[in-house]
């Protein structure tokens, strides 16, 4: 069984580094796509948007498929489109044939994102959140390495060829190592209903509890796909800085939740998660205030580590939150919170590559400030709904 934990651990953080390095690419790469596909910044965010369309189609129905056939499948058939997708990004320099890419690139996102986190709830029950938190230090530092390559392959005046390549080996790697690993048993129905039961005196409901968490990840992904796309472009042109020195406030920003979810990870065993679901959103807020009003490019760097590092282990601890409410449906409900997630990222790259295309990029942030604000609302109502489950044994 250990050895069958330590290769789930391994597929499940090695899917989350790609993941999180390829769902950073249109914001890193944003000024090397507007030249190579000879497009317009606003037409490049619709790459994101077409990504987050294949998303959508698969992530609900590769969390249930993995429930009742197995995680392993799931996976690697993700893992030969997320090939597929980084070959053809770095064969093509049509913007249409890119967004066909980026299409399969979503639909291999959604396949592997569910199952990638449900193999650690099978692996560690209900132990499994320390290694649930570790999943946003892979996710960001993938991200983060991306933003480096990108800052580095501008700087050397190199093609984005060589940052595919590079997940392409890792990708192929992850894939063979899913097939090759025994997986651990999936949780019965039956211990994940008598597990409920024992720690709820009124167990939650999808409809209910589960919805409500659903559209806290929608705002928030709101907030994160904003920065995610925006921010170098944002700080490049409000800031009148250079492209490669933008860039390096989306790698501050992706290594503060690097170690954002180090720091929480240690926090959550002293501090109950509903007050970091209402807190660390706030700080948020003010961090990103600071941003925006600010000219100092060390307060850039600064204030950008630290909307990241407070919003670090927001998604995973959304995440815990299903496995703990439904356990015998983790697959599901996380595929049920990507889903909401790649809607909002969705919405984002399309109503803000629009406003961008039109309006300009200059006022993009308040969208963020908008999302952040509403989670902090909910965060309040979210505390008094999970305490009003009467939940049988925790710690404030």
């Amino acid at each position: 069984m250990g050895n069958k934990k330590i290769g789930a651990t391994a597929v499940s953080y090695f899917t989350m580094f790609i993941e999180g390095g390829l769902n950073n690419v249109v914001g890193a790469l944003m000024v090397l796509l507007t030249i190579r596909l000879a497009r317009e910044p606003g037409d490049i965010a619709i790459l994101a948007s077409a990504r987050g369309i294949g998303t959508v189609l698969t992530l609900y129905a590769s969390g249930l498929i993995s429930d009742k056939k197995g995680r392993k499948i799931v996976i690697v058939a993700g893992g030969i489109l997320y090939i597929i997708f980084n070959i053809g990004m770095m064969t093509t320099s049509s913007y249409y044939m890119a967004m066909i890419y980026s299409f399969i690139g979503g639909l291999a996102f959604g396949l592997m994102d569910a199952p990638g986190f449900s193999i650690l709830f099978d692996a560690y029950g209900d132990k499994s959140g320390p290694y649930v938190s570790m999943v946003q230090v892979f996710f960001g530092g993938g991200g983060m390495f991306t933003s480096f390559l990108a800052v580095l392959l501008m700087s050397k005046g190199l093609s984005y060829n060589y940052l595919f390549a590079i997940y392409l080996g890792i990708t192929v790697f992850t894939t063979v190592l899913a097939l090759l690993i025994k997986f651990p048993p999936q949780a019965s129905a039956k211990t994940g209903e008598d597990f409920s039961l024992q720690i709820f005196e009124n167990p939650p409901e999808i409809k209910r509890e589960g919805v409500f968490v659903l559209v806290l990840s929608l705002f928030f992904n709101l907030a994160n796909y904003t920065f995610l796309t925006w921010l170098p472009l944002y700080v490049q042109t409000s800031k009148a800085i250079l492209p490669s020195d933008a860039v390096q406030s989306l790698t501050y920003y992706l290594l503060g939740t690097v170690i954002g979810s180090f720091v929480f990870s240690l926090v959550l065993r002293r501090v109950h998660f509903t007050r970091l679901l209402l807190f660390n959103p706030f700080l948020a807020i003010v961090s990103l205030l600071l941003l925006i009003y600010t000219k100092n490019l060390i307060w850039i760097y600064s204030c950008s580590f630290f909307i990241g590092f407070f919003l670090a282990n927001y998604y995973s601890m959304a995440v815990s939150i299903g496995g703990e409410f439904f356990p015998t449906q983790s697959g599901g409900f996380t595929g049920m919170l990507g889903t909401a997630g790649s809607i909002g990222s969705t919405i984002v790259a399309s109503v803000t590559g629009i406003v961008v295309k039109n309006f300009g990029v200059m006022h993009i942030m308040w969208i963020s400030i908008f999302a952040l604000t509403v989670i902090v609302i909910m965060g309040v109502k979210f505390r008094k709904i999970y305490f009003g489950l009467g939940k049988k044994v925790f710690s404030l």
